[in-house]
């Protein structure tokens, strides 16, 4: 039996499910991207894409299997820093080494 066979599986967090979909938004549809990082409770934070279309930034979301608008999750909460595809994964890769 193979080993994906045998492994369940995982939800992946808010920082991979932000890169892919901005990832997507970018590479195949050629929107610039941003990411906000949101506090939502003391020492977690949430993470999440938006896309810009030329008017306006729209929030990013999955929904079965598909990269889609959405809608903002923890949108009582203002988020506290905003960054490019090229800031979160140095942020990452940061964070990784230490």
């Amino acid at each position: 039996m193979s080993w994906w066979k045998r492994k369940r599986g995982f939800k992946p967090s808010c920082v991979a499910r932000a890169l892919y979909q901005g990832c997507g938004w970018n590479y195949d549809e050629g929107y610039p991207v941003r990411f906000v990082v949101k506090n939502i409770s003391p020492g977690v934070d949430h993470i999440q894409c938006q896309f810009y279309t030329g008017v306006d930034w729209y929030w990013s979301t999955q929904q079965d299997g598909f990269v889609v608008g959405g809608s903002e999750e923890f949108s009582e909460i203002v988020g506290y820093k905003t960054l490019t595809l090229e800031e979160l994964l140095k942020e990452r890769i940061v964070a990784e080494k230490s």
